[in-house]
């Protein structure tokens, strides 16, 4: 299976429904990149988004805690430099319905997600729509 990319810009806190729900229960996507970057070279326009598999407002920012947060970046901006100064993906999540990107900061931000559709069993399937929904916050 051939390797996708969703890409876009957010508008300042900003959440966004990426459609990857196709209604075919065993096809996921595992997410290989996530990236994001200032649309200028503004001093302090610093970008920060995160993935989650929810739209709620989490409350706080970025929080490893929060089940439903799968993926964060940021990126540090100068007047003459960007630096992607962090960006990881919990690789332990498969994606069955739809995710939802969250620019967590007051400027608008690009990003791009690099995913990767896969074959699931029934039962690799049910397990990750538990995943999904079944820990608590």
């Amino acid at each position: 299976m051939a390797r996708h990319t969703l890409r876009g810009l957010l508008a300042p806190l900003e959440t966004r429904r990426l459609i990857l729900d196709d209604g075919m229960f065993t096809e996921g996507h595992k997410i290989e990149s996530f990236e994001v970057w200032a649309i200028s070279l503004a001093s302090g326009d610093d970008p920060e988004a995160f993935l989650s598999m929810s739209d709620e407002d989490p409350g706080v920012g970025f929080n490893a805690g929060d089940s439903r947060q799968i993926g964060w970046a940021m990126q540090t901006t100068t007047a003459t430099t960007r630096l992607m100064s962090f960006a990881t993906i919990d690789p332990d999540h498969v994606i069955i319905r739809d995710l939802f990107i969250h620019n967590n900061s007051s400027h608008p931000c690009n990003y791009l997600v690099s995913i990767m559709p896969l074959k699931l069993t029934e039962d690799q399937a049910v397990l990750q729509l538990i995943k999904e929904t079944g820990q608590d916050v």
